[in-house]
């Protein structure tokens, strides 16, 4: 009996976890680089491709196909990993008086919405991020104007910390991109 317990423990150990990722954010800058903005800004939750919108990390063999890595995940749901990346990442301009998601309480002049179409990677080891962005004037919720950002990044090798490092700085271009781009829509 004693023996049958023993090897049940051994059947039942847990494999190796899971392996998690987070993205970056961008540094800051100084204040006097850039000019403050008197306003504040609040960054949605990211509208995301369906069958990104989990936490496993796609890879788009060939087109109308989407397979996922095994063993690896994001940290979070992908649209809430890039949704606290753009707002650290604006954060860090030290910019905007304030720079927050719409749960907390305060009043916005104005909503950054993201809908993530690509973030995945291809089986021409190129790691893709497009994004299409809205800028919406609070709180008449009225578009003021929008533009896609894209980026396309070579997977150097194939390791899954390579992979995601692709992803990431693909996700880092497009959204210095995006972030200047707001910029120059808010005065």
């Amino acid at each position: 009996m004693v023996l049958v317990l023993s090897s049940c423990g051994v059947l039942l150990q847990p494999g190796e976890p899971t392996k998690k990722y987070t993205l970056d954010v961008l540094g800051d800058k100084k204040e006097s680089e850039i000019g403050r903005r008197s306003h504040q800004l609040v960054v949605e939750l990211p509208m995301i491709y369906p069958p990104l919108d989990n936490t496993r990390i796609a890879l788009k063999p060939q087109a109308q196909v989407i397979d996922y890595y095994a063993d690896v995940e994001w940290a979070d749901r992908l649209n809430a990993l890039i949704q606290e990346s753009v707002i650290y990442s604006l954060q860090n301009k030290r910019i905007f008086k304030g720079v927050s998601r719409p749960a907390e309480v305060f009043k916005a002049d104005y909503a950054l919405k993201v809908e993530v179409r690509k973030f995945y990677t291809t089986s021409s080891y190129t790691a893709e991020v497009d994004y299409m962005v809205h800028l919406i004037r609070l709180p008449e919720r009225q578009i003021i104007v929008s533009q896609q950002f894209s980026s396309a990044q070579p997977i150097l090798e194939n390791s899954m910390d390579a992979i995601v490092a692709a992803l990431n700085k693909a996700h880092l271009e497009t959204s210095k991109a995006l972030i200047e781009w707001v910029l120059q829509q808010v005065y």
